[in-house]
């Protein structure tokens, strides 16, 4: 049964339905214990001399280890309990400058001595895990995902030393180069990464619960410990003898099971410990992820409590309010372990709230723990300056006007359909609240997204984007209804004309249209702005829109996707001169880039250059965020003041085909006003 089950995976390559026809990225070597091969949902034992192509997942069990060798010659090194994917892989037959490999340390440890690809595009060589990001130039290094300390202390995040060459250690938060013989550790996306005094020997995780015990160095026995990992760079000989760590101690490696193998071997020098430092004011805390998975296996997962409620607030100081009514949310992606999490409520005393993980963040890490999955984060207003509206709410500014909260924390619990979701808040008056409510697995009941300029009372607009429960659109994509039915920002296209301008099939069904709005309240949309007002615009004003078919869960093997513009639609007198997209899918982040021309009066013409990144979210696959650079050439504002602006969209079609994306940018209140005065808006639709 294993032969036929070995052959059917070698043949996997040549049969419809199990994998697409590709040449092979490299071979396994080595597999000592329980060692496996996903591939297209289809799980086998992995065995030497079994192929491996781009998408596949290496997944090595308590006491295994394994080795993989790519076509390009790079050699990687797989511990005990480690989960490794192949995200993209090209170099056979492809020009040097294309060359390119993208690989996924989920959990666990390896080591690994670059080959061809590090050396001629060291561009094109990137390593991913749950935190950070390694890029190298032309090198060999160590890395641990999630791993314990023989000292028994459990280390959340990354930690990575380089043996030779040099690289980069990157998070959202900021980079860290690295030369031979220097080690980093990365415990959160959202922090920078440190430089430490010594790799510390890791032990890896494999409950949820670190074991104290010390192991031996037997290698092909499931007491393989640290990873100091002895790799024959190039060939597939046996790695014997001695093996230098990260820190230049040696220590006695065993041989592995098989001839071909390189051992993963306890160090004999004492363990090491990080170099320590002030606590950052921000942090996103998370237990470790573990061997057990909760169903489903992959993809992600809604949970949701709308409606009228009932919860009481912890608070102070009090009286303490209820909860009267809501729209929580969580959505956890299997796949990838991360949650997002969303609370739209309104308290008895009149405070509405609508807070969020920010989505910069791309979710929060989680834990499964047998049968129940947990993720926690604490969030700071001050370290999302481009996500503040994550922090809103109608009365909480010290002279009680719209404002936002300081601090946020979000946490959840799930077993099986149910769900449980904790909210505290830290208000600038000094107020703090909590509350947790229950929640129940729902199925979104469309599958549309969308985003919208929205405008707001006093002058100006924003740029939103919503989907499933928060977008609604008619059978040919006119945008009806934007926004969640308790929520600070709402959209309505009411009695106004709802006139679709352009559309592209092929990317996502997109449709990008505007609402044109009359000079009587039956023929006007009607809006909820940031501030919390309710109106309808002015006379003849126009919103323009965009919808498209939410994409479902995108796998990091489409690696980096570039986007053309496919059409748009902008307030008047504007025109949009040029835009690019560009999103990576292993580390989820994308960068907009927009140069737009407006014509607001006879003094002549404004053109604003606009650039942003972001992460997206790991559920919906949408964004929004402030823009990191407006810049604007013309008579502008006549030198007064600093343009500023923002955007929102989401990624269209199964497999990012098309994306959406709405914009504003401009001078003050007045931003975006209907195209007019300091600022431009609109809409544009992209496809790949």
């Amino acid at each position: 049964m294993r032969s036929l089950i070995t052959l059917l995976l070698a043949l996997a390559t040549f049969v419809p339905g199990l994998a697409s026809a590709q040449e092979a990225a490299g071979r396994v070597i080595a597999a000592n214990g329980a060692v496996t091969i996903e591939r297209n949902l289809v799980t086998v034992p992995a065995n030497v001399g079994d192929p491996i192509q781009s998408g596949d997942v290496l997944n090595v069990g308590t006491g295994g280890t394994a080795q993989l060798r790519f076509t390009d010659d790079s050699i990687v090194a797989l511990g005990p309990d480690s989960r490794f994917q192949v995200a993209e892989y090209a170099y056979d037959g492809v020009a040097a400058t294309a060359q390119r490999v993208a690989m996924s340390l989920l959990k666990g440890g390896l080591r690994t001595v670059t080959g061809q690809i590090g050396k001629i595009n060291n561009s094109g060589y990137k390593l991913t895990t749950a935190t950070a990001t390694i890029g190298i130039r032309g090198t060999g290094f160590t890395v641990c995902q999630d791993c314990t300390t023989l000292q028994g202390e459990f280390l959340p995040g990354t930690s990575v030393a380089f043996s030779e060459g040099a690289g980069v250690l990157t998070t959202q938060a900021g980079e860290l180069p690295l030369v031979a013989g220097q080690s980093a550790y990365a415990r959160d996306a959202a922090l920078p990464p440190v430089r430490t005094t010594t790799f510390p020997q890791l032990r890896q995780q494999a409950s949820a619960r670190p074991s104290t015990t010390t192991r031996t160095a037997s290698a092909g026995s499931d007491t393989g410990a640290a990873l100091s990992t002895a790799v024959a760079a190039g060939s597939g000989d046996s790695s014997t003898g001695s093996a230098s760590t990260a820190t230049g101690t040696t220590a006695s490696a065993a041989s592995a099971a098989t001839g071909d193998s390189a051992a993963i071997v306890v160090a004999s020098a004492p363990v090491t410990t990080f170099a320590t430092s002030a606590a950052p004011a921000f942090q996103v805390t998370s237990t470790p992820v573990v061997d057990t998975l909760l169903a489903p296996t992959a993809g992600t997962a809604y949970y949701r409590l709308a409606g009228p409620m009932n919860f009481q607030v912890s608070c102070s100081p009090g009286p303490c309010p209820t909860v009267i009514e809501g729209d929580l949310t969580i959505g956890v992606n299997y796949t990838v372990k991360r949650a997002t999490a969303q609370a739209v409520f309104k308290l008895s005393d009149g405070g509405v709230f609508n807070v969020a993980i920010p989505i910069q963040l791309s979710g929060a890490p989680v834990s499964i723990v047998g049968n129940q999955v947990t993720f926690s984060g604490t969030y700071n207003l001050s370290d999302f300056p481009q996500n503040a509206g994550s922090f809103a709410c109608n009365d909480c500014s010290p002279s009680g006007t719209p404002g936002f909260v300081n601090q946020l924390s979000l946490s959840g619990t799930i077993s099986g359909s149910q769900a449980t979701l904790s909210v505290s808040l830290a208000t600038p008056d000094g107020g703090s609240g909590s509350f947790t409510a229950p929640l129940t697995q729902q199925d979104p009941p469309n599958n549309t997204a969308a985003a919208l300029i929205v405008p707001t009372l006093g002058g100006g607009a924003s740029a939103r984007s919503s989907s499933y429960w928060g977008a609604k659109a008619d059978a040919s994509g006119r945008l009806t209804e934007f926004g969640l039915e308790l929520g600070a920002v709402r959209g309505s296209a009411g009695g106004a004309t709802n006139t679709i301008v352009g559309s592209a099939p092929e990317a996502g069904n997109l449709v990008w249209g505007r609402w044109t709005n009359g000079t009587t309240a039956a023929t006007k949309a009607t809006f909820t702005d940031s501030q919390y007002n309710t109106f309808q615009p002015g006379n003849n004003s126009q919103q323009p829109w965009i919808t498209g078919d939410a994409s479902p869960f995108l796998p990091a093997s489409l690696g980096v996707l570039n986007f053309n513009l496919a059409g748009s639609v902008l307030t008047p007198n504007a025109v949009l001169n040029s835009a690019t997209l560009q999103a990576d899918m292993v580390n989820r982040t994308l960068s907009l880039n927009m140069n737009v021309s407006a014509s607001p009066s006879p003094s002549g013409t404004n053109v604003y250059q606009m650039s942003g990144s972001t992460g997206f979210s790991p559920t919906s696959n949408r964004f929004s965020a402030g823009f990191n650079s407006v810049t604007c050439s013309g008579p502008c504002n006549l030198g007064v003041g600093t343009p500023n602006g923002s955007y929102g969209g989401f990624f269209a079609g199964p497999n990012a085909e098309g994306a959406g994306v709405a914009f504003t940018a401009g001078f003050g209140p007045s931003a975006g006003a209907n195209g007019v005065g300091n600022g431009v808006s609109g809409v544009a639709g992209f496809k790949r």
